[in-house]
């Protein structure tokens, strides 16, 4: 498996060569990227759903870099979003009451399709990268949140509409046990629509969840 994720890191490249953009990016320390890229929080990311996100997606530095993570699989571009995520999050966890467990970290899982396809899932590796920033804070259950079916990728979806029903049910929580009377936080890369973490939340919420509050790297 390991020499086909080598293939097509090979391929992109060999496609895709490095723009004056992405070397911009890879030469950028993660506190300079920081000083570079165009902040961005976003509260009430929809109407039920309570979220905020670190970065603007429209900021090319930005976007070059999530691209250059997901589909040039450079992990190492996690520094600087796991840096901003954390400072995010302990701003989150000031706002709450505590509770008698401690509040638990959960990336947006992807689809098993995707996953075989690109190798790791990116919410997990941001996830990670955060986690090193505020360790003992909080609890990482990157299995909590399951794909209960396969959809059609939301980029192909024409209409907010479309993107919304494309993702209802998707999510299920794969022991209810884990989130029951937690403070769950919600790690996701990008929000367009919102419609992938308001399904998720709907099922960590039904499941038993405290609360919810998405955090996502740009929107």
């Amino acid at each position: 498996m390991q020499y086909v994720h080598t293939f097509f890191r090979i391929l992109f490249e060999l496609l895709f060569p490095e723009s004056e953009l992405e070397a911009q990016v890879r030469a950028l320390s993660p506190d300079e990227f920081r000083r570079r890229a165009a902040p961005a929080r976003h509260d009430a990311v929809l109407s039920g759903v309570s979220g905020s996100a670190c970065f603007w997606y429209r900021d090319p530095l930005v976007r070059r870099a999530l691209n250059m993570l997901k589909f040039g699989r450079r992990t190492e571009l996690a520094t600087p979003f796991g840096e901003a995520l954390a400072e995010e999050i302990i701003g989150v966890l000031s706002d709450e009451l505590p509770g008698a467990l401690p509040p638990l970290l959960v990336p947006i899982p992807l689809s098993g399709a995707r996953l075989r396809e690109r190798g790791f899932n990116q919410s997990a590796v941001l996830a990670h990268a955060t986690l090193a920033h505020i360790p003992n804070t909080l609890e990482f259950q990157g299995d909590a949140l399951v794909r209960t079916r396969e959809h059609v990728r939301q980029a192909r979806m024409p209409s907010r509409a479309e993107r919304l029903r494309n993702m209802e049910g998707v999510f299920a929580i794969s022991n209810p046990d884990l989130v029951r009377g937690r403070l769950v936080i919600l790690l996701d890369d990008i929000i367009t629509t919102g419609a992938t973490v308001r399904d998720a939340t709907r099922a960590l919420l039904s499941a038993g969840a405290r609360a919810v509050h998405v955090v996502s790297v740009a929107h």
